[in-house]
């Protein structure tokens, strides 16, 4: 008979269709036996939404939820392998649940948006990213009070570099994708090392 668990963790997502199938198979060949050998954890479910969304759903029991900040489990969570890393940034409407716990974890900025839509929450959204946004999205967005928070591009480069042309083409590239109310001329500065 198979051991019962008093520990859930249930976890729904969407996944491009680009990187799809390479998802599943990291999911079956590497993250589900990856957490069978993390102790504590005793049987793991995955199931597949035919219409709607997230299209995903795993459930993990486990043997309580103390699991879920046991060492073992936090050291497989800081070191993550080279495939996990290319397959994490593509999460979307991604859901985490750890005994009726929620936490919210984004992989981009629509689902940050998407999440305020559906009013579970607030997020901070660049102010390129508010460009896209619909009137209705836009009367959802609160600004900052003085002093609001700034984002600052610089460039490094050894004095000694040679291809000051390509630099400059970087750096007129980079203005040219930054909209003009949004560039402080003033605030350019050179320091040589």
């Amino acid at each position: 008979m198979a051991t019962q668990g008093k520990g859930l963790l249930a976890v729904w997502m969407d996944i491009p269709a680009h990187i799809e199938a390479d998802f599943n198979r990291w999911y079956d060949e590497e993250h589900l036996p990856e957490r069978a050998g993390i102790p504590g954890f005793l049987h793991a479910r995955r199931y597949v939404s035919l219409q709607g969304t997230p299209k995903y759903l795993a459930l993990y029991d486990t043997v309580d939820a103390q699991v879920l900040q046991s060492d073992p489990y936090l050291k497989v969570l800081g070191n993550s392998t080279p495939w996990t890393q290319r397959i994490r940034p593509h999460f979307q409407n991604f859901v985490r649940n750890e005994d009726n716990n929620f936490h919210y974890e984004a992989g981009s900025i629509e689902t940050l948006k998407k999440m305020v839509e559906m009013q579970n929450g607030i997020t901070i959204l660049p102010k390129l990213a508010l460009q896209d946004l619909s009137p209705q999205q836009l009367k959802m967005v609160r600004r900052f009070k003085p002093p609001a928070p700034v984002r600052e591009v610089s460039l490094v480069i050894h004095r000694s570099l040679v291809k000051k042309r390509i630099l400059g083409a970087l750096q007129r590239e980079i203005l040219l994708a930054v909209p003009q109310d949004m560039q402080h001329k003033g605030s350019r500065t050179v320091v040589e090392y």
